[in-house]
């Protein structure tokens, strides 16, 4: 029967439960972040789950352990001594140690009892090195971390001239709208055409409140550079006439002094570089040659915001500007100086180059490690201009102009008043689309045409001169100041690397675009979010030092549960002092105890009656006893 044992049973089932739960703990907070709840730490949890399991656990192991007396004792004849160290045994953990010394060459059961008070002397050392802390960097979702897109980009100020109005089917020379880039948008391009790229990124708009944040990869409204090598398409001509005399003239737009042989380089959008034959960059011409030494050319330019007027980039139906360059070689590097001293005109190094921005979609990849903001950008691919989009509102105003002006982006003075849709580009990945207002690809055009084009000049096919245009040069006179017109011309002739230098120049515009763009377009906000990374301090839960405890239970488990089986029909009398008693030699005892066969049975008479085990001087005498009416035996006074 279990009835005798089920203190003993309750408390191990305790124990055991105590311990899963403590394993149960000690998983869900593997990993997670340190906590303190009210100042309890997980650490006191697991000492309290720890100590609650291995106290219920020794109170079942010791009652067992002392059961064993009367199990050794049952029926058979020991020695009196194995009773003493069975029960020093059930005391403590020196008993137990006494025990497995002198029943070391006899195994029994009670080596697992033994064993179990034993190890619970480590159990607790042990359980308090499995929790741990380690810190690793966590990202957390953050409103505060955000980077911005555009989805729609609107700021420009343009309005109409009501006194200059629109008429169909006039081309007038006259200002019928007004224009005006946003200020921000201004100063991103002079600060990306001065900066050089790894500048311009780290003006990227962010926000990182710990200095370490990651962002998914996002489409955003942007604008690309694109640059080509176009020497190729250069013609050779030969005229009279020279290019520098009518650079310097501000009066003179179209005819070139006639001052002797000249070789001319020409693009086939009619960009055009002369100088007189025989001169070289040091700016002399050969001995004996009887003209007069003017100035070099140095570069020219010419710049457009059609792109049916550039030599590469007319398949561009974005165009913001396009600007095609001729320039002698600036760079004395590219051959020794005895070499250059012998170059001369038409013979001297001459690069051909076009570079166009233009509206675009990127995909960006922005990441922030200890302050300092990296983005990836990529261009999307195979990015569409909606047919309807960048349409005039009104149908006669569409009848009204050529295709040309129909598709281009060029802002005119007298045309573009015609009122016209979003200029609207859709992206192949991600399906969505994204918008420029009238008022912002007006303005932003018209700006690059008043900042980055000079006074265009354009010459006719006479007998000296070559037909050609430019709005754009770079020379140097003959006592070697240098002239130039736009102011951009300097960075243009002295650029080692155009291609950085126009890519950083469209970053700093597509920030612009992003920090201006509306707040939300097509349920998107301008803002997006990501995660922030912060050093969290997280427990480690070091598992091998939950052996101990594990073995504790499991083999003091075990014990209890062979020692009932074992047990018998022997009475269940455990530890209990006053069964060792009522076996013992006191007829005092056994009178009082006598016939008693539960523990119950024996507390009950041991509350109501008095005995004296050692008698003295003190103890009662005979005429002291009285009867116990309640009772058969006497009791003492």
């Amino acid at each position: 029967m279990l009835s005798p044992w089920i203190t003993d049973i309750l408390a191990v089932g305790f124990s055991t439960l105590s311990f899963l739960v403590l394993i149960v703990v000690l998983a869900v907070q593997d990993g997670k972040p340190t906590f303190t709840w009210h100042g309890v730490t997980l650490n006191t949890i697991v000492a309290i789950l720890s100590t609650a399991s291995k106290a219920s656990l020794l109170f079942a192991v010791e009652d067992l352990m002392g059961q064993w007396k009367w199990i050794l004792f049952n029926g058979q004849t020991r020695r009196l001594i194995d009773f003493e160290y069975v029960d020093d045994a059930s005391r403590g953990p020196l008993g137990s140690l006494k025990l497995m010394w002198k029943f070391r060459r006899s195994m029994t059961l009670l080596y697992f009892g033994s064993f179990t008070v034993l190890i619970s002397l480590v159990v607790d050392p042990f359980t308090q090195q499995l929790v741990q802390t380690r810190q690793r960097i966590v990202a957390l979702e953050d409103d505060d971390t955000t980077v911005t897109r555009a989805g729609r980009y609107s700021k420009g100020s343009r309005y109409t001239n009501d006194l200059m109005p629109f008429d169909h089917g006039k081309d007038l020379d006259v200002t019928s709208v007004f224009v005006d880039a946003d200020f921000s948008m201004q100063s991103a391009v002079l600060y990306g055409l001065n900066e050089p790229l790894d500048v311009v990124t780290q003006q990227s708009p962010f926000s990182c409140p710990t200095g370490n944040c990651t962002w998914p990869a996002y489409e955003s409204l942007a604008v690309c550079a694109l640059c080509h090598n176009v020497t190729r398409t250069l013609q050779r001509l030969h005229t009279q006439a020279t290019l520098y005399s009518s650079l310097t003239d501000p009066e003179n737009d179209s005819v070139s002094l006639v001052a002797g042989n000249t070789t001319v380089f020409r693009l086939p959008n009619g960009l055009q570089i002369n100088n007189l034959d025989g001169w070289n960059p040091d700016g002399h011409l050969p001995k004996g040659n009887l003209a007069p030494s003017p100035g070099s050319v140095l570069m020219t330019t010419y710049g457009t915001a059609d792109a049916s007027r550039t030599v590469s980039m007319q398949d561009i139906d974005t165009l913001i500007w396009s600007v095609s360059m001729l320039r002698v070689d600036p760079d004395p590097t590219t051959t020794t100086t005895k070499a250059r001293r012998l170059d001369t005109w038409p013979n001297v190094p001459i690069t051909a180059t076009e570079c166009a921005i233009f509206y675009c979609l990127k995909r960006y990849e922005p990441i922030a490690r200890d302050g300092v903001f990296v983005e990836r950008a990529s261009p999307v691919e195979n990015v569409t201009r909606l047919p309807d989009s960048w349409w005039p509102l009104d149908a006669t105003d569409a009848e009204a102009l050529t295709q040309r002006r129909l598709s281009s982006l060029e802002f005119d003075n007298y045309f573009s008043a015609i009122d016209r849709s979003d200029l609207t580009l859709a992206s192949p990945t991600s399906g969505n689309t994204f918008n420029v207002s009238q008022a912002a690809v007006d303005s932003i055009s018209s700006f690059f045409k008043k900042t980055l084009a000079g006074t265009l000049k354009t010459f006719n096919d006479t007998k000296y001169n070559t037909a050609g245009k430019l709005n754009g040069w770079y020379i140097k006179g003959p006592s070697g100041i240098e002239q130039y017109q736009p102011s951009w011309s300097q960075l243009l002739y002295y650029s080692k690397n155009l291609v950085q230098d126009f890519t950083s120049l469209a970053a700093s515009m597509s920030n612009a675009l992003r920090r201006g763009a509306d707040d939300e377009f097509k349920g998107k906000t301008r803002e997006f979010k990501g995660r922030k990374e912060v050093v969290t301090v997280l427990y480690r839960v070091e598992w091998p030092w939950i052996i101990v405890h594990g073995l504790s239970v499991t083999v003091g488990t075990l014990f209890i549960a062979l020692t009932i089986w074992r047990n018998g029909g022997t009475q269940a009398w455990g530890s209990s002092s006053l069964a060792t008693m009522s076996r013992g030699g006191l007829v005092e005892v056994q009178d009082v105890l006598s016939g008693a066969q539960t523990l119950e049975e024996m507390e009950a008479r041991a509350k109501t009656r008095r005995v004296v085990l050692l008698m003295n001087e003190k103890s009662p005498s005979v005429e002291d006893l009285e009867l116990d009416p309640l009772q058969d035996n006497h009791v003492y006074r």
